[in-house]
């Protein structure tokens, strides 16, 4: 963990000094200023560690306002690099052609023209982010499952993921989700991870608005690898005040044919606080034929698991959350977002979330509260799973609403 921080420190430190030589060089008469460049990056650069260091110490008012600039901060300078090198890059090019022919000069890019336009780039991805931050919307499909009372009525499960809660959390935006889980009217709510993101002291108030939902069959959570840095003891302390039951590498059958199985994200038991339990065996657990809803925080898959789940609900990625960063995310995590059907009979599905981290901006990524429709099929001739459940994927729909 240490040298992973000293790497990203590293990363993160070479990105501002880049963005301090850009700015020497397209304002040559900056003088004096430079000094206060370098101070107010210096700051910036350690400012996401310094609110964390404020939470803990319970200065939460400080907490957030580091926590804001430094985070928003993070992604001017994440866009900047972005930017920037392809410019750079461009010019080297030219400047490589000039050699051969000086006239191409004139398609060099000035400097102080390329950061004026950068910049005004970035306050559009600024304003664009906070507004598709501030939206919710309501992700609906459909899967075929077998062994749900044939000819029987529907489930309807809501699947949260990636709230992030914390002391900089709205409250508005928290009952934004709640009243859309409302709305919604399922008859389970699953939580994927990373519900809450800080040991912060008013925990309670924000635990509040989900511990008046109350599904038939009951709410369910995992732990992602936010609740283990948050602290374990917590962690399941909010979901208990939030009215959640935790599976920690265990199952539960709810009735109706239908199981829940969930696992611990590997953060936990890489800190020494998560189940080592392998999801495998939870899954081999139990010999009647059910249907298995496994909630498992990353979007991986063991591929020992498949067949043995109809549906895998995660989260995560976020999907990348502000463009272009899910091409980071895709690269980690092949399947970062959406619906993918697997061998056997196997289903995933990983949620864009219904937080921010970070940055509090959304890019091409909106948040999203997922209901599924779990719709009973009937059974194939074939005894497995990998032949009695659908591949055919349904179609999809999405409803769009600001959860008020």
């Amino acid at each position: 963990m240490p040298v992973f921080f000293l790497v990203v420190l590293g990363i993160y430190g070479a990105m501002h000094s880049y963005l301090l030589l850009k700015l020497c060089i397209a304002f040559p008469g900056l003088g004096r200023w430079r000094l206060a460049l370098a101070g107010f990056m210096l700051l910036m650069i350690v400012a996401p560690l310094l609110a964390r260091l404020l939470e803990r110490w319970r200065h939460l008012l400080p907490a957030s306002a580091v926590g804001l600039v430094g985070y928003l901060w993070l992604a001017v300078i994440f866009w900047f690099c972005v930017l920037m090198i392809p410019v750079d890059a461009w010019n080297l090019a030219v400047r490589a052609v000039c050699l051969a022919a000086p006239a191409a000069r004139s398609a060099l890019v000035p400097a102080r023209a390329a950061l004026v336009a950068i910049g005004g780039i970035i306050v559009l991805g600024l304003c664009w982010g906070l507004v598709e931050a501030s939206r919710l919307r309501l992700k609906t499909l459909t899967v075929e499952v077998p062994h749900l009372s044939p000819g029987g009525r529907a489930l309807r499960l809501a699947q949260i993921s990636d709230l992030h809660l914390g002391p900089r959390s709205s409250r508005r935006r928290v009952a934004q989700v709640a009243a859309l889980i409302k709305q919604a009217q399922p008859d389970i709510l699953v939580s994927t991870g990373d519900l809450v993101d800080s040991s912060f002291a008013d925990a309670a108030s924000l635990a509040a608005p989900f511990r008046d939902i109350h599904p038939p069959l009951g709410k369910f959570a995992v732990l992602g690898n936010h609740e283990f840095y948050a602290g374990l003891e917590h962690s399941l302390a909010f979901h208990e005040a939030a009215g959640f039951r935790v599976l920690r590498g265990e199952c539960v059958t709810l009735g109706e044919g239908l199981r829940l199985a969930g696992v611990d994200d590997p953060a936990g038991w890489r800190g020494g606080d998560g189940s080592r339990t392998q999801e495998r065996d939870v899954l081999s657990a139990g010999e009647e034929p059910l249907v298995t809803v496994l909630l498992k925080h990353r979007p991986e898959v063991d591929e020992a698991s498949l067949g043995r789940f109809r549906l895998q609900l995660s989260g995560h990625t976020h999907g990348g959350q502000i463009f272009p960063f899910h091409l980071v995310t895709r690269l980690m995590y092949p399947l970062y977002t959406g619906r993918h059907e697997l061998p056997k009979g196997s289903t995933l599905y990983a949620s864009r979330g219904a937080g921010t981290w970070g940055p509090p901006l959304r890019v091409l990524s909106p948040r999203e509260v997922v209901l599924i429709t779990l719709k009973p099929a009937s059974p194939a001739p074939s005894g497995t799973m990998a032949a009695e459940a659908p591949r055919r994927q349904q179609p999809t729909t999405e409803v769009h609403g600001d959860g008020q």
